[in-house]
């Protein structure tokens, strides 16, 4: 399928795109190769082919969710220099 430079120069507009002449000759011929390629895969029969819902199996990457004891409140407020009411005290983020 060929495009036009006429269509070309339409699809450029409406992108808001300058183009200059030598522009729109090599995007009209990078866009008719792409379309022929189209074209061709549309043509594709696929017969004895298992169908697949995923191009790679599915496999668990993630960990296991172990529970484990977490710090108390003590041990956490011990990181900090600056604490009030068991709470972690940081400056104001508006004045």
């Amino acid at each position: 399928m060929t495009i036009t430079t006429k269509e070309i120069q339409h699809i450029a507009d409406l992108a808001r795109l300058n183009l200059d002449k030598s522009d729109l000759e090599r995007y009209q011929g990078q866009l008719s190769a792409i379309l022929d390629y189209i074209a061709k895969l549309q043509n594709v029969v696929a017969v004895d082919m298992e169908e697949t819902a995923e191009a790679v199996p599915n496999i668990q990457l993630l960990r296991v969710d172990d529970i484990k004891e977490s710090l108390t409140n003590t041990a956490l407020m011990q990181n900090s220099k600056n604490t009030e009411k068991k709470q972690f005290k940081i400056p104001p983020v508006f004045e």
